[in-house]
């Protein structure tokens, strides 16, 4: 629990003089971090009387304005309860009394510092049991993914039949801290089922507030018990800010008589062969305009471009959408879900310009199996017959390719052997070959890219294990590059075994893979209420140093 003023009774009792520890006045500056020297009652102590105070002591005075947030008490005492710096003395008081046969568990983070804000050097854990048997569950593990965990709270609830667990209107049973790291460690848990989340909680309420608070979810309960065994270690988390409302549908204009533009309050995805059907236009009751196409491009993932057949000026045109989602997979809002939309006779007198395009102008270190794409602000048609994207290396040689239409705005140039290394490439688009539906002609461009050395090259390799022989669903190994360079490779396998990726730079590599058990691409974070679990990651947690031409292998990871 952390105690904190507005929620908390906190009485500060503070000497007028205090005595120094350390050096005399003038000597040099104290650095020496608090420490406890006694607990009332003793750690592990048992059968405490229900109407005990706690006292801590340490050695030296204590900051007031330190303890508010740096004190947990499990199981979690709700408000009732108050704390009381004397002297050297921190005494915990409880307006109930405790719980019968109940082991209870006291922890002061490193929040807690002196007069001269020396922190403690690791936090402290009182346990005591007002029983004849200290419980003896523990639940260790790591929030991953911050650089700096330290304040980010780690809830167990105990599941009990018929008991929704739902954060945001019920506390914690247990409450711990991580350490800068994301470590964390539950210690003296009774037996029971718990679910666990990991929670940024802003206002330290010990309420989990959606919009404000970012949470990471397991990906399922622990049940700690005789059978099951009584420790839990390597729990995961990552953090996210959970989104829960669907996107909506904000604005809708007709681009030209055969173009509507429409934009949302956030980006939308679905699958590309089936976003016509997502949309529909009508003018009457009965009358509907024909749609023809529809896409999202890459670039501008809250804007949907809808081409139809000719409209009529003046005209009403009600554009209904459905089935949308957005990145967290939550449907369109039926409430904003249409617009009424003015036509116009206007043609489309705007060339197609090119806003996008990877390799970019002047990239280094471009990989040999690149395959350069191109985004245009429209769709476009490309010359069957012209080459409309032709590519040279340094000697002036044609590179043979294909080019291909992923989507609508889209180009895709795939080179039909990998790019000559250490060379500077140099890319053509000729305009009067790739037009918009109008006939409207792209501007020439003409830039360069550099191709990575060959020799520079190497990899990385090993095993992934998942610890759930049934678990299904392909498995993305990521390595990303960390230092003044930043680079990510990926890698999906089909199943567990060995995994391979090779073309990368020399390098520190962070290295982590998850199972996308729900087959939607990317990885999800679940939701605490209605509990959906998180998909199950690793990380190697050290990091992967690979040498030119020197293959770093046995680098295995393990889902659990």
């Amino acid at each position: 629990m952390s105690l904190r003023g507005g929620t908390l009774l906190l009485v500060l009792l503070l000497l007028a003089s205090c005595a120094k520890r350390g050096m005399p006045p003038g000597g040099p500056e104290d650095t020496f971090p608090p420490i406890i020297v006694d607990t009332k009652p003793a750690s592990n102590d048992l059968n405490v009387p229900r109407d005990s105070r706690v006292e801590i002591i340490f050695d030296e005075r204590i900051k007031p304005e330190s303890i508010a947030d740096a004190v947990f008490i499990t199981p979690f005492p709700g408000d009732r309860v108050s704390l009381k710096l004397s002297g050297r003395r921190l005494i915990i008081r409880f307006a109930d009394s405790l719980f019968s046969d109940r082991t209870y568990v006291i922890t002061l983070g490193t929040g807690v510092k002196d007069l001269r804000n020396n922190p403690l050097r690791s936090s402290f854990t009182l346990a005591f049991s007002t029983g004849d048997h200290l419980d003896q569950g523990e639940i260790s593990g790591r929030v991953w993914g911050e650089k700096d965990a330290s304040g980010i709270g780690v809830w167990a609830f105990m599941v009990r039949e018929g008991q929704e667990v739902d954060p945001s209107r019920r506390q914690p049973d247990y409450v711990v801290q991580c350490d800068k790291e994301g470590r964390f460690h539950f210690i003296h848990l009774a037996p029971a089922r718990y679910r666990l989340c990991a929670v940024q909680d802003r206002v330290a309420d010990r309420y989990y507030q959606p919009v404000e608070d970012r949470i990471g979810l397991t990906n399922d309960d622990i049940r700690l018990s005789f059978t099951h065994g009584l420790k839990r270690k390597d729990v995961r988390f990552r953090l996210t800010r959970a989104d829960t409302s669907g996107p909506k549908l904000v604005g809708a204009v007709a681009k030209d008589r055969r173009t509507f533009l429409l934009s949302f309050d956030e980006p939308v995805t679905y699958p590309y062969a089936k976003l016509a059907g997502c949309v529909r236009i009508s003018y009457s009751d009965s009358l509907f305009l024909p749609v023809q196409k529809v896409y999202i491009d890459k670039q501008r993932a809250q804007q949907m471009t809808v081409h139809s057949e000719d409209q009529e000026p003046n005209r009403n045109y009600t554009i209904v959408l459905r089935d949308l989602e957005d990145r967290a997979g939550n449907r369109l809002d039926p409430e904003h879900a249409s617009l009424t939309v003015e036509g116009t006779a206007d043609p489309d007198t705007s060339a197609p310009r090119l806003i996008f395009s990877s390799p970019a102008a002047g990239a280094r270190h471009v990989l040999p199996n690149a395959n350069p794409e191109f985004i245009f602000s429209e769709a476009v048609l490309i010359d069957t017959i012209n080459p409309a994207i032709i590519m040279h290396d340094t000697l002036a040689g044609m590179i043979p390719g294909k080019l291909s239409h992923p989507s609508p705005a889209e180009l895709l140039f795939q080179p039909l052997s990998p790019l000559p290394g250490n060379q500077v490439i140099e890319v053509e688009l000729h305009g009067a070959h790739i037009r918009d539906t109008w006939g409207n002609e792209a501007a020439d461009s003409l830039f360069r890219f550099h191709t990575v050395n060959p020799d520079t090259l190497s990899a990385i390799g090993g095993e992934v294990r998942d610890a759930d022989s049934l678990a299904q669903g392909p498995i993305l190994i990521r390595a990303r590059q960390i230092g003044k360079e930043i680079n990510t490779y990926k890698r999906w396998i089909k199943n567990t075994g060995t995994y391979y990726i090779s073309d990368m730079l020399p390098g520190l590599y962070i290295l982590e893979a998850f199972r996308d058990e729900d087959g939607n691409g990317r990885y999800s974070y679940g939701s605490i209420f209605p509990f959906r679990p998180a998909e199950r990651f690793t990380v190697l947690p050290d990091t992967v140093k690979i040498r030119a031409r020197w293959p770093n292998e046995g680098n295995d990871l393990e889902l659990k």
